[in-house]
């Protein structure tokens, strides 16, 4: 027989009692009361708060950038790295938040592949052709390609979903 849970005090252990074979209460272990906080960081902190991470880190690059600090090999590739990041979870957000998926949603990885072979092509095939000031480098490809494993590893989890390896896609 299962008794009401008790809070011990109105921070955060809760614990359980149940009646045993002989008729007298025995506590469970105590375990974490997540609080109201757990529904609004998600997973892991949730892509919002990596993505606000990232927008700041592309912002103080820029901003070092303007005034001339920022190394010539941290000005070249900080860019390429982020933009991966940033633009898949934007895109995830507004599958979770805007389309209704929920928090268990996860971009496919045909998805965020297919977003990597667009920009990639774009911007290292094509773009310097039409424009005398953009230069094809293939750095910026492993730029692109390390952007999207931190999305990856990091963004692109269900609410649940804590650890930092890839997911298993259904076959």
């Amino acid at each position: 027989m299962i008794l009401p849970r008790y809070k011990s005090s109105p921070s955060t252990l809760t614990y359980s009692f149940e009646v045993s074979a002989h008729g007298f209460p025995e506590e469970k272990s105590p375990r974490l009361d997540p609080g109201p906080c757990r529904r609004l960081r998600g997973s892991h902190h949730g892509p919002v708060h990596v993505m606000g991470l990232i927008l700041a880190l592309f912002l103080i690059v820029r901003i070092l950038e303007v005034s001339g600090q920022l190394p010539l090999l941290a000005s070249s590739y900080a860019d390429d790295l982020l933009c991966l990041p940033l633009v898949l979870g934007l895109v995830l957000w507004a599958h979770r938040r805007l389309l209704g998926r929920g928090s268990a949603y996860t971009l496919p990885r045909s998805h965020g592949l297919l977003t990597l072979l667009l920009f990639a092509c774009y911007f290292e095939a094509l773009l310097p052709r039409w424009k005398s000031s953009a230069i094809a480098d293939p750095w910026d490809l492993l730029m692109y390609a390390l952007g999207y494993l931190v999305f990856e590893m990091v963004m692109n989890k269900t609410s649940g979903d804590v650890s930092g390896e890839l997911r298993q896609e259904p076959v």
